[in-house]
């Protein structure tokens, strides 16, 4: 994993920055002027802070079992363990992966939708829809011809489902795990959407506000860490809720917060001792955000040092990326590529100082990852980070200006709608693809598809300033507690 997928796709978009000043006792900011050189002022159109986490008021982490965590943890297991009725039980499926703590409940999920076979879920559409989606969600085999039963005799879904609107809902969110050439469910895709639009004028006002939730972006697409913080809102004012559920989520989301925020002040110690930003004014200082990213692509606690040796890759590939688009010159570049190539530190001599700062940089922090993999694990993997940095050139244009270029486009609009449109034709590629077998572990595949979602929620409303930020995720996930729910 690197961040080259990022740059593709173009991250652009804004750093950790003073909105977290209702958070003071746990980070300090520092600011980064703008500076002259031989090229001419250095500047960056966002703004340019970082967050230094000081360690002494990060708390450690929870000791869960004080809080009778595992109490907690085996009564909510027997409960999904114990219950006889299938709609009960996809239910509580739901509930659970929506909170965020389904690493609780594997074996469990597994035991039940193993049971799927035997289920009679009857004609129901909600039911069929929901069992679809958490078959299909968790790997297990699910075959789209089930929704050929609401078909008419013409081959389009029956009107008469329309009125009901939790099963219009939940075919809609299940039409979103199709793959291509599954045709009913881009048809119940195209189909649920158009009803569910019609009907928000006359639902009620919390219905017609999920209901928009879920045409804006639906839970396939979402960042799990963020939906999970979001519904535990939610959940914790149903009339419905299951107790042990509710606190089991609040428990674990304060464990892993806890966790998030350490490994955050370890990455914003090392990137400030590594000194990049005050030595390159160029360079963009966003360690806040990188770590977002690889919170999205590897939510589970497990993966913490992954998140922790990722995060450092990207900010320093981030600097690279600035000095092949805005700083180095064409015969520095074609030094610096040939450097990377080399990869020894003699290979560094020919170099420009600011490139021997990022090459000193980029080959010792490699070195180190590849050290920590070498002890834990016992693989080589120094060629294969090797590979990963030749790859990134920083000449990854804007997928929306080379769109305008191409196709003569002068309304931004117009591209950017285009775009959006082509990232929603790739969802059921990478749909077939997840459900193909591969060699490769499922975790290499679940991270694929989460690395999307959090592309899809970052970039969802590009440059509105009146939706949330970079910032406003980092702070909903990372700093502010959920001890109000």
């Amino acid at each position: 994993m690197s961040a080259h997928v990022m740059a593709v796709t173009g991250l652009r978009v804004s750093s950790f920055t003073s909105s977290l000043a209702s958070c003071p006792s746990i980070y300090q900011p520092w600011n980064l002027s703008l500076q002259t050189s031989k090229r001419g002022t250095i500047h960056n159109n966002l703004s340019i802070k970082c967050v230094a986490f000081n360690d002494n008021k990060v708390p450690s982490q929870i000791d869960l079992r004080t809080n009778n965590f595992e109490q907690v943890k085996r009564n909510s297991q027997m409960a999904l363990l114990n219950s006889s009725d299938p709609i009960k039980i996809l239910k509580m499926i739901d509930t659970i992966q929506r909170l965020g703590i389904e690493h609780h409940f594997k074996e469990e999920i597994n035991v039940q939708l193993g049971k799927v076979g035997d289920w009679d879920v009857t004609q129901d559409l909600f039911g069929t829809a929901l069992q679809f989606r958490l078959q299909r969600h968790n790997g297990w085999p699910s075959c789209s011809d089930v929704f050929k039963k609401f078909l008419d005799k013409s081959g389009t879904f029956k009107e008469s489902i329309t009125n009901d609107i939790w099963g219009m809902l939940s075919l809609y969110e299940a039409s979103y795990l199709g793959a291509k050439g599954e045709e009913v469910l881009q048809q119940a895709m195209d189909f649920s959407k158009a009803h569910l639009h019609q009907s928000l004028p006359h639902l009620s006002p919390e219905l017609r506000k999920l209901v928009a939730k879920a045409l804006t972006l639906p839970r396939h697409l979402r960042m799990g860490r963020l939906e999970a913080r979001n519904y535990m809102e939610k959940y914790s004012q149903a009339t419905n809720q299951i107790p042990a559920l509710m606190e089991l989520a609040k428990l674990d989301f304060a464990m892993v917060q806890s966790m998030h925020q350490k490994e955050l002040a370890e990455i914003s110690r090392w990137w400030k001792n590594l000194g990049l930003v005050e030595r390159l004014g160029f360079a963009r200082d966003r360690p806040a955000e990188c770590f977002l990213w690889t919170v999205g692509t590897f939510p589970e606690p497990r993966y913490s040092n992954c998140r922790i040796e990722l995060t450092k890759t990207i900010c320093i590939l981030l600097v690279m990326d600035d000095i092949f688009d805005t700083y180095g010159t064409l015969e520095e570049l074609v030094l610096f590529t040939e450097a990377i190539k080399r990869w020894d530190l003699d290979a560094m001599e020919q170099l420009p100082e600011y490139m021997k700062i990022c090459y000193m940089a980029l080959f010792n922090t490699t070195h180190e990852i590849a050290y920590k993999i070498q002890k834990e694990h016992g693989q080589t993997v120094v060629a294969c980070l090797k590979r990963t940095e030749e790859q990134e050139r920083g000449d990854n244009a804007c997928s929306i200006q080379c769109l305008m270029t191409e196709n003569n486009l002068s309304d931004e609009n117009v591209a950017r709608k285009h775009i959006r449109q082509l990232i929603q034709n790739l969802w059921p590629e990478l749909n077939g693809l997840a459900m193909t077998t591969t060699a490769l572990p499922s975790s290499v595949m679940k991270a694929s598809l989460n690395m999307a979602r959090t592309a899809q929620v970052i970039y969802q409303h590009g440059d509105d300033q009146n939706t949330f930020t970079v910032d406003d995720y980092v702070k909903t996930l990372i700093l502010t507690p959920s001890s109000n729910y």
